[in-house]
């Protein structure tokens, strides 16, 4: 009998009407609530990637923006020492190689806020005694440019050159070999060691 009765109830709640529609309601919000949350972390985990791989791309220009102006550098100096070095009379055609130490150095401006503040204190007995306190507050001056910020650079340093070799069509006379050594350590002001000058294979 009991079963009887608690299958006799269970039809009775799901044949009232009231209930049947208070269920319905319930699933959809829940399947509602499921889809929402669904879309929304879609659109987080889209933003998050879309913003790491815009910062990524930005690193990567910069980083190849800097190689080029480097190269572009270089290779502007050895144009222009090959040219030069073909004025002098005797050397002929000419071949540069040169050696940097490091890429361009940039040197931001710093705005330097540095505070000193002095205490004297005396004590009972007529004694003083007196502290002397710094503060370093100094800080890279930024710019705002196309909503980014980028510091203020002051100064460019190019390459610092190492060495040099040149292979020339005179280096066979020594005079010739030595005044082209003269030149190139004049114009980078690097030490003769510093620059190899070699007769060109002909």
């Amino acid at each position: 009998m009991k079963r009887e009765d608690l299958k006799k109830d269970i039809r009775n709640i799901l044949n009232n009407k009231k209930i049947k529609d208070a269920v319905v309601v319930v699933l959809i919000l829940a399947f509602l609530l499921i889809v929402i949350s669904f879309f929304t972390d879609n659109k987080k985990d889209k933003s998050k990637t879309t913003n790491s791989s815009v910062t990524v791309e930005e690193t990567n220009t910069n980083t190849k923006n800097i190689n080029i102006e480097t190269q572009k550098y270089e290779e502007k100096q050895r144009s222009e020492l090959e040219s030069i070095l073909k004025k002098i009379e005797g050397v002929g055609e000419v071949e540069v190689m040169m050696h940097f130490k490091s890429g361009e150095v940039k040197i931001p401006a710093v705005d330097n806020n540095n505070q000193v503040a002095v205490t004297e204190e005396t004590d009972r007995e007529g004694g003083t005694r007196r502290n002397d306190q710094k503060t370093d507050g100094s800080k890279v001056v930024m710019k705002s440019l196309d909503g980014d910020n980028e510091p203020v650079i002051l100064q460019t340093n190019n390459p610092t050159i190492t060495g040099i070799i040149v292979a020339a069509e005179g280096a066979g006379n020594s005079k010739i070999k030595y005044d082209i050594q003269m030149a190139v350590s004049r114009l980078y002001e690097i030490s003769l060691d510093k620059v190899n000058v070699y007769l060109m294979e002909s």
